[in-house]
């Protein structure tokens, strides 16, 4: 990110075009495009200037925040249908601008001893994720090319309003004006322009202050369909005789999301090691997996989103559909030719949670029965119903209603030779309702989250309270699980568990 640029009155020399008379060549633009970039230009300049100025703003070094508040827990809480928990967030974001580079931890919880903690450090051209707690991809690092990079620093643009006017002063061709509109008695001023990643991003400013009052941009969700996220920024102090918001409030829909608080320092000139991978972080191991792994005698772990594949004579099962449509459409493309012909039957998932459950509508369309806990109706009937225009699915351009079918303690599908139980285990510390699913023949039983293996490494977590409310269904219901798989992480064995229970200071109840 360099520094601000003079937009510049532009001296064109004029070639004649035989035919063209050059009096028509040296016409100034016209049109609604000019005039709609003509009306934005402005707004931004009194934005910088309301903001501290555009000299001192481009001598500006680095940027440090630290950001604490509450998430409020959307398509993450105990009930699809009941209120949102509310959890702790936390974060800090250093955008160094001389260096061209960035650095960000941040922290999140559901529930409060399952934490999820990232470090993410871009530079010119590549970056870096690392899991802090090795909970979840373990001691691999995630490197982010060229695009990722672009990707990562549009995002935390949008959470400092200071490097959004920077980004849309160096991008000014893309600047349009929305118009205006009412706030009580203030007349704000709306315009839209592109993120160096592609991202389009409209900005609402303070017509009295002209500082930034509010960022939206459209996104797609598995879950919600159409999506707003919107961040509004107030509370507007000076740091260094530039003016930054210590407080943002972030919704989706119209649902509040995030509640937060900033802390601002300038210039902190931070060392170059900060930027390094940390000790004991090491590259993605290279791996010629096929789509699918074969777990067991035709049951096969899905290796596009971690889903579970299992093939009776006549049909196909599948546990789990996480995240997102495009997840569960390569997903859907792997098991059709493991096993052609036979058709998608069923889909049952662990829990509502998005990143167990968000990819349920291609299952939807093909006319697959989504089989599920009673709570869990209405939340696939509200999937079904969503509108999808921005990134339009299956089901989108060929709707039907959904199949469900639900069951309250156990329901068994058995042809002769397969055999898939499916157990109703809440309510836990994590959902209202839970599944659990069993192939007695196999010994083999897919959980979602109450064992999480890193990826790579052999360390085994330490128990949270699901491991231990889980344990305690599995010795209730009489199985006897060999191998423990779910969504996120590498498969594991009962032994696995086993010492992460172990690990917790809790005896192994199975």
């Amino acid at each position: 990110m360099v520094g601000f640029r003079v937009v510049p009155r532009f001296i064109l020399a004029v070639i004649p075009i035989v035919g063209v008379p050059l009096s028509m060549m040296a016409q100034a633009p016209t049109g609604p495009t000019w005039d709609s970039y003509t009306r934005a230009l402005p707004v931004i300049r009194q934005a910088i200037e309301a903001s501290g100025g555009a000299e001192r703003l481009s001598k500006l070094d680095d940027v440090s925040m630290t950001i604490t508040g509450r998430m409020h827990m959307i398509n993450q809480s105990l009930s699809p249908n009941g209120p949102l928990a509310i959890e702790q967030y936390n974060a800090k974001l250093l955008m160094d601008l001389r260096n061209n580079r960035s650095w960000r931890q941040q922290e999140s919880r559901y529930p409060v001893d399952f934490v999820f903690g990232f470090q993410q450090v871009t530079k010119a051209n590549e970056g870096f994720v690392i899991d802090l707690t090795l909970n979840n991809f373990g001691p691999e690092f995630i490197p982010l090319d060229k695009d990722g990079v672009a990707t990562a620093r549009a995002r935390d643009a949008r959470e400092i309003p200071l490097l959004l006017l920077r980004q849309a002063s160096e991008r000014v061709a893309t600047l349009r004006s929305l118009g205006t509109r009412m706030e009580g008695d203030n007349k704000q001023e709306i315009i839209a322009f592109s993120q160096p990643d592609g991202t389009e991003v409209t900005l609402t400013f303070d017509g009295k202050t002209h500082l930034l009052a509010k960022v939206e941009i459209l996104q797609d969700n598995g879950v919600n369909g159409d999506e707003v996220l919107s961040s509004g920024f107030s509370d507007y102090r000076p740091v260094n005789k530039i003016l930054f918001p210590h407080r943002r409030i972030d919704s989706r829909n119209g649902t509040l999301f995030r509640e937060l608080a900033y802390e601002v320092n300038l210039d902190m000139h931070p060392a170059d090691a900060l930027f390094d991978l940390p000790k004991g972080y090491v590259a993605p191991s290279t791996s010629a997996e096929k789509p699918a792994v074969e777990l067991a005698h035709n049951v096969y772990r899905i290796q596009s989103n971690n889903s579970l594949a299992v093939l009776f004579k006549d049909y196909v099962f599948v546990v789990e559909a996480p995240n997102a449509s495009r997840d569960s459409e390569a997903a859907i493309a792997t098991i059709r030719s493991l096993a052609p012909g036979k058709p998608i039957r069923y889909l049952t998932v662990t829990h509502h949670h998005e990143d167990h459950a968000g990819g349920a509508r291609p299952f939807m369309a093909i006319g697959a029965t989504i089989v599920t806990t009673p709570e869990n109706r209405r939340f696939f009937e509200r999937m079904a119903s969503a509108s999808h225009t921005i990134r339009p699915d299956e089901l989108t351009q060929k709707p039907r209603p959904p199949l469900i079918e639900t069951f309250d303690k156990k329901r068994v599908f058995s042809d002769g030779e397969q055999t898939l139980e499916l157990y109703s285990i809440g309510p836990n510390s994590h959902v209202n309702e839970m599944v659990l699913a069993y192939l007695p023949n196999q010994r083999l039983l897919y959980q979602g989250d109450a064992l999480i293996l890193p990826n790579s490494g052999h360390d085994i977590p330490k128990a949270t309270r699901l491991t231990a409310e889980v344990a305690t269904k599995i010795k209730e219901l009489g199985l006897q699980p060999a191998i423990i798989t779910d969504v996120h992480g590498r498969v594991a064995t009962a032994d696995d568990y086993r010492e992460s229970l172990r690990k917790a200071g809790i005896t192994p109840q199975f």
